[in-house]
C-alpha cells in the first residue's frame, strides 16, 4: 500500500506539533512551588507579622462573635 506525499508530509507535520507541544509541557511546573518551600524559615520579621496577623484575626473573630444576635444568651 502506498500513500500520496501530502498525506505523509501532512503526518510528519502534525508529529511535529504533537512533538512541540509535548516539549512545551513542562512537569518540573507542576514542582516550582517546592523551590519556594521554607522560604521564611527561622526568619524573626516573617514569624513576627504571623504572630500580627494571628492576633488581628483573634481580635476580629471575637468581635464578630460578639455582634451576633443571639437569642439564647443570658443577661
Amino acid at each position: 500500500m502506498t500513500t500520496s506525499p501530502v498525506l505523509d508530509e501532512a503526518y510528519v507535520q502534525m508529529l511535529e506539533r504533537i512533538q512541540a507541544r509535548r516539549m512545551n509541557d513542562r512537569p518540573e511546573a507542576k514542582t516550582e512551588w517546592m523551590q519556594f518551600a521554607g522560604w521564611a524559615k527561622d526568619d524573626p520579621v516573617y514569624d513576627e507579622a504571623v504572630r500580627l496577623g494571628e492576633a488581628w484575626r483573634a481580635g476580629v473573630n471575637q468581635k464578630s462573635i460578639e455582634d451576633l444576635p443571639r437569642q439564647d444568651a443570658h443577661p
